[in-house]
């Protein structure tokens, strides 16, 4: 997001949180209440007894995910933090969980992979990352093409001159129709932020925060987008029956929305 609307990453978080705890202290309250009307009679205890069985689980085992976060709050980039948080796990994988060298690389490389079927904890490596590092480069790719057509040039113009002070709303409508037809979550960032940039000018602030607040969280609301049918297969969830309890990522875009309205010229982002 930040790379695509030429803003800096940590003062997109900052403004993400400006702009959705009102919607996450509502979500939290939502799923309070039906915490409530719906609470478990029974806990499935399996799944934490053969997670003990098969690894060694200890406060050693948050170490790479403190480095994330510690790095993050000093605000240093991703390429540094990433990679420290996969040495210390890698440390761990042989200090603490008694794994071969050769098992680690191989499993960097093509995912963890256990003999046992139906394991509770498999999966990964790069190999695994392959498919989504290729979206965005075609979503690009095909984003750059429609941009240079004179169809795709006059309804952005069009979009700008209909939506000169707050753009959300529109941001909102082609996030759903980027989101269904692209079916993946990067082409709908990508094409909306394309098709939108002309109606917010000069404002890359205020274009990412709305992007982040509709493309980002509309895609899983479509249950044929890859963010929501992928998630759903794994789990045997509900085709659509998940969409009532997905608070959150229709809360953020209406809750943002009514305050746009509210100040009429909308909260100003940089």
């Amino acid at each position: 997001m930040a790379t695509i609307t030429a803003t800096r990453l940590f003062r997109n978080i900052r403004n993400m949180f400006a702009s959705s705890w009102l919607a996450l202290l509502l979500t939290l309250a939502g799923y309070w209440g039906l915490s409530l009307l719906n609470p478990l009679n029974h806990i499935n205890t399996s799944f934490m007894t053969q997670l003990k069985h098969n690894f060694t689980i200890n406060w050693l085992m948050l170490i790479p995910v403190i480095i994330v976060l510690v790095l993050s709050v000093l605000r240093q980039p991703i390429s540094r933090s990433i990679p420290l948080s996969i040495l210390a796990a890698a440390i761990l994988g042989v200090t603490e969980q008694h794994q071969q060298i050769s098992t680690l690389l191989a499993t960097l490389v093509v995912g963890y992979h256990p003999a046992t079927a139906h394991a509770l904890v498999q999966g990964g490596g790069v190999v695994s990352m392959i498919s989504p590092l290729t979206v965005v480069p075609i979503s690009c790719a095909i984003a750059g093409i429609l941009n240079h057509l004179a169809s795709f040039t006059n309804l952005q113009q069009s979009l700008a001159n209909r939506q000169t002070k707050l753009p959300f709303g529109m941001t909102v409508l082609i996030s759903f129709i980027t989101s269904a037809i692209g079916c993946n979550q990067s082409i709908a960032i990508i094409m909306t932020n394309t098709l939108m940039r002309p109606a917010y000018g000069k404002h890359n602030g205020q274009l990412a925060v709305d992007l982040e607040n509709s493309s980002i969280l509309t895609a899983p609301l479509i249950p044929w987008n890859i963010a929501a049918f992928v998630p759903t297969a794994v789990i045997g969830a509900s085709f659509v029956g998940y969409i009532p309890f997905a608070l959150y990522l229709y809360l953020v875009p209406l809750v943002y929305g009514l305050q746009q309205l509210i100040f009429k010229k909308g909260v100003n982002y940089h």
